[in-house]
């Protein structure tokens, strides 16, 4: 991908599908403190935005429910155990929901329903749509055909489609980028600070601001592939020599903060070095900057 400054110019569409898969990442995690969903089993797709392939069908998101009347008990050796019953998502912040959509959806719940019929268990599901505008006839057939609907406004808050296409091109807005910025801070902790990804994304966008204005390249999304081998960077920098620069965020009120950044090294960044040697050749050695909310917290030695 481009530097992010031109990037909405440059490929708006994969900008926009990554803020998508950004606030996908919040539903599963809200649903999961809702309850409606098991705890870290949902499967979303990815960023290069390969769907959920699920028993022959493609989804947004694929989770698993143990609802109460959502699942079916047994005994092993004594133990009670529980089946799930599944959760099938549709997620569109990016634009609006069509009948078409609906459709689809519907199609694939109905398929996968017959499908389930021949299993002795876990034959109930959960369709839930979130949606950032819909169309009336699609909402009305959503309605009949018993779809969990979510509206991004009633799940985040009025402010969530605005805040959805400031992240998509923070730097071309218009004039007011920091207040802007702040305004969406203060608002999301006002929420209790459960929007993590959100809030991570607007202090990479707001640490990303300062080096721009130094000179650096700042690019996104970045997907190396040598053979089998692959390496998804999120966020890059790239200073004035284009020694490429492998950052992260870590907040500060993180209770396993020393952890993260322990992980990001040892794992993250270690990976991105062999790889990226394997891409470019040993001229260039990378380096790393760990970021929280009061700026640049620790980066490589001799940086």
């Amino acid at each position: 991908m481009q530097n992010i400054s031109s990037e909405a110019e440059l490929y708006p569409w994969y900008r926009r599908h990554m803020v998508n898969r950004l606030f996908a990442l919040e539903a599963a995690t809200w649903l999961e403190r809702c309850n409606i969903t098991a705890w870290n089993q949902t499967h979303i797709f990815d960023s290069e935005q390969n769907r959920v392939d699920f028993n022959g069908h493609l989804w947004d998101a694929v989770g698993f429910t143990y609802l109460y009347g959502f699942y079916e008990s047994y005994y092993e050796n004594e133990e009670k155990k529980k089946t799930p019953s599944f959760v099938f998502m549709e997620m569109l912040f990016h634009r609006q929901t069509y009948l078409e959509d609906v459709e689809g959806f519907v199609a694939r719940i109905e398929m996968q329903s017959a499908r389930m019929k021949n299993y002795k268990t876990g034959t109930r599901i959960i369709p839930i749509l979130f949606y950032r505008t819909i169309e009336r006839e699609a909402f009305e057939i959503a309605k009949e055909k018993g779809i969990l609907l979510y509206s991004m406004r009633d799940w985040i808050g009025e402010f969530s489609v605005e805040l959805f296409e400031y992240l998509v091109n923070p730097y071309y807005m218009d004039n007011d980028f920091s207040k802007k910025l702040e305004t969406y801070l203060k608002s999301l902790q006002l929420l209790g600070g459960q929007y993590y990804n959100i809030y991570r994304e607007l202090f990479i966008i707001k640490h990303s601001k300062a080096y721009l204005e130094r000179g650096w390249n700042i690019r996104r999304h970045i997907h190396y592939r040598v053979g089998e081998d692959k390496f998804y960077a999120d966020w890059l920098m790239f200073d004035h020599a284009d020694t490429p620069v492998l950052c992260t965020f870590i907040s500060k009120f993180l209770p396993k903060k020393e952890k993260e950044m322990l992980s990001f090294l040892e794992n993250t960044f270690s990976k991105y070095q062999s790889i990226y040697s394997d891409v470019k050749g040993d001229f260039i050695k990378p380096k790393w900057m760990i970021f929280d909310e009061d700026g640049l917290y620790l980066q490589s030695p001799n940086s």
